[in-house]
């Protein structure tokens, strides 16, 4: 799981991903008013995880 923290013109969103590299987020990194990009790798604790 990774925290991606995206800085555009209007605001900042933090965004929960398995995998950055998919078509769906590389869109996003692709707009043309995003600024900043950073991703940190977030430590899962199973036992914390809820099953829906």
């Amino acid at each position: 799981m990774y925290l991606v923290i995206i800085k555009t013109k209007y605001n900042v969103i933090r965004l929960n991903v398995d995998d950055y590299n998919s078509p769906e987020v590389q869109e996003i990194f692709n707009q043309p008013y995003v600024e900043e990009i950073r991703i940190e790798q977030v430590k899962q604790d199973k036992s914390k995880k809820l099953k829906l």
